[in-house]
């Protein structure tokens, strides 16, 4: 009874194994329909990817035949998609692709077990035209017992090649320039060196010049007022003796003899005012006093006192307005005020004498100013009138040495400024001095 029992167990089980083997096969079917789905959509997917790159992508096997080209491939170089399926490399494109240098490359990268490479290539391709391109192959390894791919990206440098050309060519140009501007900056830089040289041999020469006039002005001063002050005392004594001839024998000679007389004395007088103004002149130089702050009111005012005499005689109206403070020689400013308004009554026309003396600050100096309504100087003689014992008329109309301006230039100079005059005949005269606002020296 056993036995059968055992018996029948083993044909239920014999007969319930083929169902189970068969359950077996459908799941494992199914597994596998699910895997082939999912890859399929993963490689889609994956595709899709591929053809959002913007770079031309191309996938090849084994024969270097195409597996898959992106759509910025087929767009690049002109083809179809279907055109690319597992054609040869070299034959797409009416064979575009059949370059040497990537043939060389792509037949050896597979063997080689190259996992990249890197080139450029120039060529005409029919479907573009001449091109730039920079390929990069690498090796795609797949499952074992697979042959593995090949990826080629491709990007088009042709512009930049261009442009790399361009600025190649301008920096050779620019290289070329910057020599030539060297070489005539080297040779600027060798004529500078020489001008310097040359200023710096004239600048030591006019330093010698000026020192040695400096000198020669000295002694010229000193020689002036050694001479005019070692002259007066023989001219005094001269004078003194055609005096007293004159007092003597001016009625016991004949006329030509007073005449004599008068002449003597009238030169020995002249020769006195002479010398003392020559003293005057030379003292400017060598007697003059420190600089200090000067009030030019008070200054005008004092020479103003001084030609009293003469302002009341010929009835001359002196007037004054924004005179300011300076730094300056209190003394030689009252004489330099005093000959110019003493030049003014002196040189008076037919109507009634008038003088103003006015100043304006205009840039670092101060500009003065002495106006009369006297009779004018011609224009050609504007300059002269301030060179030493320079007259423009008749001694005896208008008295004088003619070295009154010659010591108010001197004077002038001496305070760092400068002196001019400008005059018309009959229009009156009106003498401009500068003088720093600081001082001079």
């Amino acid at each position: 009874m056993k036995n059968q029992d055992k018996t029948k167990d083993k044909l239920t089980n014999e007969i319930k194994r083929p169902r189970q083997l068969i359950a077996e096969l459908e799941k494992t079917d199914t597994e596998r329909k699910k895997a082939e789905r999912m890859a399929q959509e993963a490689r889609k997917y994956a595709e899709n990817i591929v053809d959002t790159v913007r770079e031309p992508l191309v996938v090849l096997d084994g024969d270097l035949r195409v597996v898959s080209a992106n759509r910025s491939f087929c767009q690049t170089f002109k083809v179809k998609p279907k055109q690319t399926e597992d054609q040869f490399i070299y034959d797409l494109g009416n064979r575009q692709w059949d370059i040497p240098r990537l043939r060389e490359l792509l037949e050896d990268i597979l063997p080689k077990n190259t996992t990249i490479e890197e080139f450029k290539v120039e060529h005409d391709f029919p479907a573009i035209g001449q091109k730039t391109m920079l390929l990069n192959a690498r090796r795609v390894y797949r499952e074992p017992n697979k042959t593995d791919l090949i990826l080629l990206a491709i990007e088009d440098i042709t512009e930049r090649r261009q442009a790399e050309e361009e600025l190649e060519k301008h920096g050779k140009h620019l290289e070329e320039l910057v020599d030539e501007r060297t070489a005539e900056l080297k040779k600027i830089n060798e004529l500078l060196k020489l001008e310097i040289a040359e200023r710096k041999k004239a600048g030591e020469e006019l330093k010698a010049t000026l020192k040695n006039l400096e000198r020669s002005n000295k002694e010229l001063e000193q020689f002036a007022y050694i001479a005019s002050h070692d002259l007066q005392e023989p001219l005094r004594m001269v004078a003194s003796y055609v005096q007293l001839l004159e007092r003597r024998y001016k009625d016991r000679l004949d006329s030509d003899a007073n005449e004599f007389i008068a002449y003597a004395t009238d030169g020995a007088g002249r020769m006195q005012s002479m010398i003392n103004d020559l003293l005057d002149y030379s003292r400017v130089g060598t007697a003059g006093k420190t600089f200090e702050k000067t009030d030019c009111a008070h200054v005008f005012r004092q020479a103003v006192i001084n030609l009293q005499g003469a302002i009341e005689e010929s009835g001359t109206v002196v007037t004054q307005n924004n005179l300011p403070t300076i730094n300056a020689d209190e003394t030689q400013l009252i004489h330099l005020f005093q000959n110019l308004i003493d030049n003014a009554i002196k040189f008076r026309g037919k109507e009634s004498p008038h003088v103003h003396v006015a100043a304006k600050k205009k840039g670092g100096e101060w500009l003065f100013s002495v106006q009369d309504n006297g009779i004018g100087i011609d224009p050609q003689y504007l300059e002269r009138v301030f060179v030493i014992f320079q007259r423009l008329h008749n001694r005896r109309k208008y008295p004088g040495t003619g070295i009154g301006l010659a010591i108010c230039k001197r004077v002038v100079e001496r305070h760092g400024g400068r002196i001019w005059v400008e005059s018309k005949p009959g229009k009156g005269s009106t003498f401009f001095f500068a003088i720093p606002s600081k001082g001079g020296k």
